[in-house]
């Protein structure tokens, strides 16, 4: 009688861990699942935002184009002010200054 129980115990605890490790691996692989679609979102949305102020600027850009040299020095500035803005994180006031003194 003692012994089934022992065995009995110890099979209940033996299925109530294997129950946890599963529950914590499930919980696990979705906190990744998440993290790895908060990610790629973050990643996403950080891409539309970089194409919508170049393309922002490009437009603004436009208004310089109305010969070659404005329309070679546009783009010129259009390719600085974006390496800049994406690379030495100038702020927009910064790259609307810098396009307003090199493109009058």
């Amino acid at each position: 009688q003692d012994l089934q129980e022992v065995v009995r115990k110890q099979l209940f605890d033996h299925v109530c861990s294997h129950r946890e490790q599963h529950l914590r691996e499930e919980r696990e692989h979705q906190e990744a699942k998440a993290s790895r679609h908060k990610e790629r979102w973050n990643a996403g949305t950080k891409r539309a935002e970089m194409v919508r102020e170049c393309l922002a600027l490009f437009l603004e850009m436009q208004k310089y184009q109305r010969t070659l040299l404005h329309r070679q020095r546009a783009l010129h500035m259009f390719y600085n002010a974006h390496l800049k803005a994406h690379g030495g994180g100038l702020s927009k006031e910064e790259i609307a200054a810098h396009l307003a003194a090199l493109l009058p």
